[in-house]
């Protein structure tokens, strides 16, 4: 009995944490990033590869299937066990939702991630070259 309202509980969570994505996409102060309305969607191809992000993990971006853009993004930092993230389609910012966070900006070399409370995740391309 307790089931549909820990779904109505569940559901909230997940409203609130995309309005919160969508405020911060909107009101984003992070120097260097496009203005809001020059966000332009990233094509999928764009996240493929190698990377390491500002918090000191070696991020792999990959397709778990060949035939769909089921994407995934694996993040290490030994000792620690791999953390492994689905990256999925939205409607805002740059595309693109890895984990918590939001894409809302990008280089042919960096990626920018911003998570709920406003913290900004920077991803750097490993080798500086994009994929081909």
């Amino acid at each position: 009995q307790n089931q549909p309202e820990a779904d109505s509980s569940s559901e909230l969570d997940n409203l609130i944490r995309k309005a919160q994505l969508e405020a911060g996409v909107k009101r984003r102060e992070v120097p260097g990033l496009p203005t809001p309305a020059a966000t332009t969607t990233v094509n999928p191809e764009a996240l493929f590869g190698n990377w390491t992000d500002s918090y000191g993990n070696t991020v792999c971006v990959y397709s778990m299937d060949a035939f769909n853009a089921q994407l995934v993004a694996t993040l290490s930092r030994p000792p620690r066990h791999d953390i492994n993230l689905p990256i999925h389609s939205v409607s805002m910012g740059c595309g693109w939702h890895c984990g918590d966070a939001a894409l809302v900006g990008n280089t042919d070399n960096q990626l920018m991630w911003m998570f709920p409370d406003g913290n900004v995740s920077t991803w750097t391309r490993k080798g500086g070259a994009p994929r081909s």
